[in-house]
């Protein structure tokens, strides 16, 4: 006679949420008695948007969040340069939420110019700062702050920034989320039938932004406080600045392009036929797997036989290329294949009416502190191969400008000498030694004259190995060598380089103690991998505690750069403008008259960005594409 009781508890409702079973969330809404839902007061007459704004006009911080459609299902964005209408804005202070549902009585740029004097005399606060910049541009920049990135600071390992996420773990409110509410579809496409629940949904936004960035400011203000105030918060508006500008693309050039690929990749696909001896979809990794490896068919080694068939996973042929013609041209034609279609298909579709790319720079995605790429990723753009190099060619500044490109020299290496405060790597630099030939020269004890170029190809690996926290099994991979090879160039290594090997051991016991680990401006990033039982999610949270520091540095030295940057471009009243940021790279579009001022600008603010013990030293040049100012 056992009886089973309610399963939908409070519990049930946060594990379903932390394990994203997203199914059965919607179910806890008319079960859980304390799903928290607010009673916002929805207003449509103009007199009352008036002494709405008014009253919030004595506020200190206001949360916002709207509805625009139909030109862009992404909620509070709009299509780049605008055409969609504002249907709903949702304002709240620390206590009440108003959603203005406007109406032929309320327009929409008696909106924009309330909420331009609101954010004269509060601050504004909002989940999507950068998307609403675009719908509404002349906000005050000095009082507006993104949610999103405070909490991204606080915690840069999680996959979203989400009100309800935020509101369970830092309001101790359980609100529904936008799936529970509205489900997959599209705001625009249910608008008129669901609008209760969008207009929940937008309220929710807008008190968690408020209430949650309230709640954090002691941490803002404290221990974050150079980091947001003074690097993300202005890095938003330089981002902004950027994508807006945009960068030029020769379609005709692309186009011939894509023909030089596709001839090459034809040609490859002859050859891996003839080399097979029959023809064969090659981008099927069953029907690549027996003809290499099947004994009826070429019979290479190397791969076993699973139940899905046999393994065409790069790292399987890359070790049979060197001696197999057929493999090494697989190997080309996916590289190539994959340049295609991710670049030339996908930059004539990102191609905008104006002839530009507008990339969209994300900020909160990577746990580094590193900026990310989208619409499309221009930091993806392959360089190893010289058609790689070449996509660069269609990118060109409008007339009368030019491109100087900036690129920062190791700094990833020249921040690891800094924080290990080793004497021989610190010395090198500062000398202005090749890195990796003085590496080199001193792991093979040679003279620097004599190292020869795979000593250097070597000692580049080992380098950049230890700052990626990278194993004797890693570098063998990567070199081809034996373990038994790597393991002694890595101990060779902390030998040239004493130090070293005692600032990466107390990197992960500072990791362990703390259960983060943290840059030299104080970013953070937990690490609860270092606590697992598990020897190999343990070892790899050894090896983020060891590169974060060092890569999470590298992060913020551009960031400081390119708001830097971006401020004296603008101050300097120049036209030349910052277009773009890859990995450490910056590319101006630069006016030709300012070219030579764009050239000290950036010297002066990148190399200065942190004082550290080495210098930081970029290369810079200049040309019609990018590909010749790299």
């Amino acid at each position: 006679n056992s009886k089973l009781e309610n399963i939908y508890t409070n519990e049930a409702y946060l594990l379903c949420k932390e394990w994203e079973i997203k199914r059965l969330l919607p179910r806890f809404e008319n079960n859980v008695k304390s799903l928290d839902k607010k009673d916002y007061k929805i207003i449509k007459r103009l007199d009352q948007v008036e002494r709405l704004f008014e009253r919030l006009s004595f506020e200190e911080y206001v949360g916002v969040s709207y509805v625009r459609f139909p030109d862009s299902d992404k909620d509070g964005q709009m299509t780049l340069f605008g055409g969609d209408e504002l249907r709903l804005m949702a304002l709240s202070d620390r206590k009440e939420c108003y959603v203005i549902d406007l109406c032929d009585d309320i327009s929409e740029s008696y909106i924009a110019n309330a909420l331009y004097d609101l954010s004269c005399k509060c601050n504004i606060l909002s989940f999507n700062l950068k998307d609403m910049l675009y719908d509404f541009e002349g906000l005050n920049r000095d009082n507006c702050f993104d949610v999103s990135v405070a909490f991204y600071l606080l915690d840069p390992t999680k996959k979203e920034y989400s009100y309800d996420d935020i509101a369970s773990e830092y309001l101790n409110m359980m609100l529904p989320g936008r799936e529970e509410l509205i489900g997959k579809k599209s705001i625009a496409s249910q608008f008129d039938s669901n609008k209760d629940k969008i207009i929940e949904l937008k309220g929710n936004e807008a008190y968690v932004a408020c209430n949650g960035f309230i709640k954090i400011l002691p941490e803002l203000k404290g221990e974050y406080d150079n980091l947001y105030y003074n690097i993300e918060m202005p890095l938003l508006f330089t981002l902004y600045d950027m994508e807006r500008e945009g960068i030029y693309l020769d379609k005709n050039a692309l186009e011939e392009y894509g023909n030089t690929l596709n001839s090459r990749i034809n040609e490859l696909e002859n050859n891996i036929y003839d080399l097979a001896g029959e023809e064969f979809n090659i981008n099927s990794p069953k029907q690549l797997g027996e003809i290499l490896f099947s004994e009826d068919k070429l019979g290479l080694p190397g791969s076993k036989k699973t139940k899905s068939g046999y393994s065409t996973a790069a790292d399987v042929l890359e070790k049979l290329a060197p001696e197999h013609e057929i493999v090494k041209d697989i190997l080309e034609y996916r590289g190539l294949a994959k340049l295609y279609s991710t670049y030339v298909e996908g930059l004539l579709k990102a191609q905008d009416s104006d002839g530009k790319i507008h990339c969209n720079f994300q900020q909160t995605v990577t746990a580094t502190g590193r900026l990310s790429c989208t619409e499309p990723n221009l930091q993806n753009i392959p360089i190893r191969l010289e058609l790689g190099r070449m996509i660069r060619k269609v990118f060109y500044p409008r007339d009368g400008f030019v491109f100087v490109d900036a690129d920062y020299s190791q700094v990833e290496l020249r921040v690891l000498a800094h924080m290990s405060g080793d004497e021989g790597l610190i010395d090198s630099f500062n000398r202005g030694d090749d890195i990796h030939t003085s590496t080199a020269s001193k792991i093979f004890d040679v003279e620097p004259e004599d190292v020869t170029p795979l000593m250097r190809r070597t000692a580049k690996a080992v380098n950049f190995g230890i700052v990626y926290g990278e194993s004797s099994f890693g570098l063998s991979e990567n070199l081809g060598i034996s373990r038994k090879e790597a393991k002694k160039y890595i101990e060779d290594y902390f030998k040239v380089y004493p130090k070293m090997k005692e600032f990466l051991e107390s990197l992960k016991d500072k990791a362990r103690e703390k259960g983060y680990s943290e840059t030299l401006l104080g970013r953070k990033r937990p690490i609860i991998e270092l606590s697992s039982k598990n020897f190999n999610i343990r070892s790899f949270g050894e090896r983020v505690a060891m590169n974060t520091p060092i890569q999470g540095t590298a992060a913020d030295i551009i960031k400081i750069a390119m708001v830097n940057v971006d401020r004296k471009l603008r101050d300097s009243n120049m036209k030349s403008r910052l277009i773009l940021q890859v990995h450490d790279e910056l590319l101006i579009e630069a006016a030709k008259e300012e070219e030579d001022k764009v050239y000290d600008i950036l010297k002066d603010e990148m190399m200065n960005a942190i004082s550290l013990l080495v210098p930081l030293e970029i290369d810079i040049h200049s040309g019609n594409t990018w590909y010749e100012a790299k």
